[in-house]
């Protein structure tokens, strides 16, 4: 990696860190759903958030990678001024139907 990539991968940490700080001010949970990827690993979708996927090679990682792409959501919303969407009560079943 060249040395502009570092630092514009640095900034973008510190930007991150600044409005987590902010955020962290009221502590959010959200639900996410694990899927198994076809090509091995795991990917992530988080129901209160359209748009916001993670994956990851371990249900740990993605997990984790999940995470950090809910606070790069939360700040690229609270960038825009778009309010933070808490998320409403959800349910998860699931359903049986003949094939």
């Amino acid at each position: 990696m060249y040395a502009g990539a570092r630092i514009l991968r640095s900034l973008r940490s510190l930007r991150m860190t600044v409005w987590a700080v902010k955020l962290a001010e009221r502590e959010m949970e959200y639900t996410v759903l694990v899927f198994p990827a076809e090509e091995g690993g795991y990917w992530v979708k988080v129901p209160a958030l359209p748009g916001c996927y993670s994956q990851g090679e371990s249900i740990e990682e993605a997990l984790a990678n999940a995470k950090e792409a809910i606070e790069s959501h939360l700040v690229a919303l609270k960038e825009e001024g778009t309010a933070i969407p808490a998320e409403d009560a959800v349910i998860i079943g699931r359903v049986k139907v003949a094939a």
